[in-house]
């Protein structure tokens, strides 16, 4: 065969070969995802898709801003990850930042997410000599959580976002979802509900744990102060947390404990109490 012949041939093997390798990755062979893209963003040709972990993610520019955009292979929007300006930032939430601990470190990135049933949080990378971390924020300056090496991580679709949502409703039906975060064993839910934030712990089996309030020591019962004070313990507010916890407990009832952490060399030392200032054992 003539050599230039045969470059072609290779050439338009690969490409066929290509093509049918990366089928997925085009929404065309979908409609559901298809016609749910063009609803969400007319108007939008230059998209360049792909296909991560059973979704199909389409990346493109739209108003100047470069967006991410998943879906489920039934034509689902699952999450839209904007890049935003620095100079964007809410007021409140770089308020926050330069009031508490990473106050000096430098804004390298802003991420606006919206997901499916959770509210939408702001993803801020701030960055201080070789530590890098992602700042996880609700729109009005509440830090949500803050996950180490943040420039390796991506945001992606809750696999169990319908199952975490209605295990969450059936115990707090008024509550928003913030935030999901799976820890070894259990799952970590931020919300907001009834004029308060806090975390939600869900077993792998998406059972109610337990739900965790911080609260400020002057919240903290006299029963419990005293019982800290008679233990020989000293709270100092600038450096010791306090946190309310719920529990499950008999016959469908709840359980109240108080959590005080006090920031002691070589460890910390943690304690638990009743609201009537009795020891607890966890």
């Amino acid at each position: 065969m003539d050599r230039t012949l045969k470059n072609l041939f290779m050439l338009t093997l690969c490409a066929v070969l290509w093509t049918a390798c990366n089928n997925d990755n085009n929404p065309a062979s979908n409609a559901a995802v298809q016609t749910t893209f063009d609803e969400m963003f007319p108007g939008i040709s230059r998209v360049e898709w792909d296909w991560e972990q059973g979704y199909y993610v389409a990346e493109f520019r739209e108003g100047g801003r470069e967006k991410s955009v998943w879906f489920d292979t039934n034509g689902v929007w699952m999450l839209t990850e904007t890049d935003v300006p620095v100079s964007e930032l809410p007021q409140a939430i770089l308020a926050s930042i330069q009031s508490g601990e990473y106050a000096g470190w430098r804004i390298e990135d802003v991420d606006y997410i919206e997901r499916r049933d959770m509210e939408p949080i702001y993803v801020v990378d701030v960055e201080l000599g070789e530590q890098d971390m992602d700042l996880h924020y609700s729109v009005d300056g509440h830090l949500l959580q803050a996950v180490a090496d943040g420039g390796n991580q991506q945001m992606r679709p809750e696999a169990q976002g319908d199952a975490i949502k209605q295990a969450v409703l059936a115990k707090y039906p008024s509550a928003k979802i913030l935030d999901i975060d799976r820890e070894v064993g259990y799952v970590e839910v931020e919300l907001w509900c009834d004029g308060a934030y806090f975390e939600m712990i869900l077993d792998l089996d998406l059972n109610w744990v337990q739900s965790v309030y911080e609260v400020f020591w002057q919240q903290v019962p006299d029963a419990v102060k005293a019982a800290l004070a008679a233990d020989g313990y000293t709270f100092n507010v600038r450096e010791d947390d306090a946190d309310m916890i719920k529990r499950p407990g008999t016959g469908g009832t709840e359980v109240t404990l108080y959590r005080i952490e006090l920031d002691r060399e070589p460890r910390d030392i943690v304690l638990y109490y009743t609201g009537e200032g009795a020891k607890a054992e966890i």
